[in-house]
């Protein structure tokens, strides 16, 4: 998709993605002078308590920092991993019990 992007430097592309690591792919072309800061734009959607919807944007440098990220982008991330790990712990449990009753009676 950068590589897309940085053909068509003329075309507009939005993508969206809660994927840290293609800001992070991103910020790092632009760092590289691969991909010119004026080229992107980095926008967060937050939804107030109202119903309406509070954009938040934000620009590149040519280092490819852009400033403060919003305060629940990590915050979503993070949870989701814990909510991931935790179901992936809980499945391995049950294997390992599943196992060791299996290994104690013996395979009959």
């Amino acid at each position: 998709m950068i590589e897309s992007l940085q053909r068509e430097m003329i075309a507009t592309k939005c993508v969206e993605t809660h994927s840290s690591l293609l800001l992070l792919g991103t910020q790092t072309l632009v760092a590289e002078g691969k991909l010119p800061p004026e080229m992107v734009k980095l926008h967060w959607f937050k939804l107030q308590e109202d119903g309406s919807t509070q954009i938040i944007s934000a620009d590149l440098d040519e280092t490819g920092v852009f400033g403060d990220w919003p305060e629940d982008f990590a915050t979503v991330t993070l949870d989701t991993e814990d909510r991931y790990l935790e179901t992936a712990q809980k499945r391995l449990k049950g294997r390992e019990r599943e196992v060791t009753w299996i290994s104690q009676r013996g395979d009959r």
